[in-house]
């Protein structure tokens, strides 16, 4: 999906594809409740210190997109050259990607001013969001391609840890050095002093008024790097053709050391996701590790290809899934029908009367927008058709 080069079909990994399906599938099921207020507490992302499962299913994403990445460059480890040519595809996958988060951020705001006005001429861009998880996506796609094309893993370490530790400090001491506390809030923190300064609060998300700082901003891209990494190491492991119960004995000890590792930091930097902290990095790619090793053993060890099926036939057309349910977003949320939103006809009159609980609706109605793009990926897959940024 998102690859300095395409990965021959005879060196994809059907556990990798397996787990992509499953992480997009949740990144779908969590961005889709038929009600944001009313919600299991694990579908939810923490308020601000802490995590919940929703809180692993971005960085699981950036860590396979890593992971990816050791595949498709393999050849350049091996000693095929680096050309311009090369670099002219990555720039070109990491645009591609961002300009497509800016196109739903237009679709999200455009599209609804449209319909309500009958015309998009006097939309005012002074306003349009500039972040997003496809800009964020671009961004660490690019320079994660610049840096393992042109480091070892020595090097690649030491831009890893220099990272972590560079971020720690900004948001331990910036920009007041003398108060931590302030530092760590949603408003005072040097991520969101960073983004105003560089993109404006009106090009942030909500305009940084319902919440501060942005979960996509500029600053948060930058240990988002490092879990990418975190994801290419694992590649690499995947490739070095050990024994399996080698292969997912490294990855599962190392993703179970720098998960602890995260947890006990989190004493000293909070894990905080939408400050994307250098504890919170840490646990999210041990867990990612230990998952790859999971989905590594059942698929491709133990041959249970047929349970893995079904999340690989998403995760071969990712970035369809993903796009094409943010689209429906936009849709079920702009088009009115009886002076309300179409999602809301839908959620009310045909879910909320139906269950006793309406946190079980809520989840019926995202389960839906699931299962609708579950079967569009299945049916690409049926006819051979993939689409890759």
């Amino acid at each position: 999906m998102h690859q300095a080069d395409s990965t021959p079909a005879a060196t994809r990994l059907a556990s990798l594809d397996a787990f992509r399906g499953m992480t997009i599938l949740g990144m779908i099921l969590v961005n889709n409740p038929g009600n944001w207020s009313v919600r299991y507490a694990p579908l939810a992302h923490a308020e601000w210190h802490g995590w919940t499962l929703t809180d692993l299913v971005f960085p699981f994403f950036l860590f396979i997109m890593g992971t990816a990445l050791a595949y498709s460059t393999s050849r350049y480890r091996d000693g095929a050259p680096v050309d311009r040519h090369v670099y002219r595809r990555i720039v070109q996958r990491s645009l591609v990607l961002i300009l497509l988060g800016l196109g739903l951020n237009l679709a999200k705001d455009g599209l609804a001013w449209m319909l309500r006005y009958a015309d998009i001429v006097d939309f005012d861009f002074d306003r349009l969001r500039l972040t997003g998880v496809l800009q964020r996506i671009g961004l660490t796609y690019l320079a994660l391609s610049v840096i393992v094309l042109n480091l070892g893993v020595r090097g690649q370490a030491v831009v890893a840890g220099a990272t972590l530790a560079a971020v720690a400090a900004a948001y331990q001491w910036l920009p007041d050095p003398n108060d931590r506390t302030a530092n760590l809030s949603p408003e005072g923190n040097f991520g969101r002093v960073v983004d105003v300064t560089l993109i404006g609060q009106n090009h942030m998300r909500d305009q940084g008024l319902r919440e501060p700082s942005d979960p996509t901003g500029l600053f948060g891209t930058i240990p988002s790097i490092a879990s990418a990494l975190a994801g290419y190491w694992a590649g690499l492991v995947l490739r070095r053709r050990l024994k399996p119960l080698q292969t997912v004995a490294w990855l599962a000890g190392a993703g179970a050391a720098a998960a602890l590792a995260g947890l006990a930091l989190d004493g000293l930097l909070p894990i905080n996701k939408k400050l994307w902290t250098s504890s919170y990095v840490l646990l999210c790619a041990g867990l990612a590790s230990v998952a790859v090793a999971g989905f590594y053993w059942l698929i491709d060890v133990r041959g249970w290809r047929r349970s893995g099926a079904a999340l690989q036939v998403v995760g071969v057309n990712a970035i369809v899934a993903y796009v094409g349910s943010e689209l429906t977003s936009v849709v079920l949320n702009t088009v009115r029908v009886d002076d309300t939103s179409l999602k809301s006809w839908i959620y009310r009159h045909g879910l909320v009367d139906n269950f006793a609980d309406e946190r079980n609706a809520s989840l019926a109605f995202a389960l839906g927008i699931v299962a609708v793009w579950w079967l569009v990926a299945w049916v690409m897959a049926r006819r051979g058709w993939t689409i890759r940024a």
